[in-house]
């Protein structure tokens, strides 16, 4: 069988949650498993952060792009980012 890699979002906290940027930081856990290696699964944390703005190839500040994440993250960032 093929090797199958499995991310689950375990954490979400607010950082600077009363600035005007705060900062989602996220820790997820990274099971990668083969059933046919007796060594494996292997899980790990990796913690990334989403900030509310980043710069942009011109210097200027911009709104993240958070097309990418999933639903519970966007969902996560659209309350804590509003306005």
């Amino acid at each position: 069988m093929a090797m199958t890699k499995t991310v689950t979002l375990s954490e979400v906290r607010i950082i600077n949650a009363s600035s005007d940027s705060p900062i989602l930081l996220i820790t997820e856990e990274i099971t990668i498993d083969d059933p046919d290696d007796n060594q494996l699964p292997l899980t790990t944390k990796n913690r990334r952060s989403i900030p509310k703005v980043t710069e942009n190839a011109d210097g200027e500040m911009v709104d993240t792009d958070i097309s990418g994440e999933e639903q519970i993250l966007k969902d996560v960032c659209a309350i804590v980012w509003a306005d």
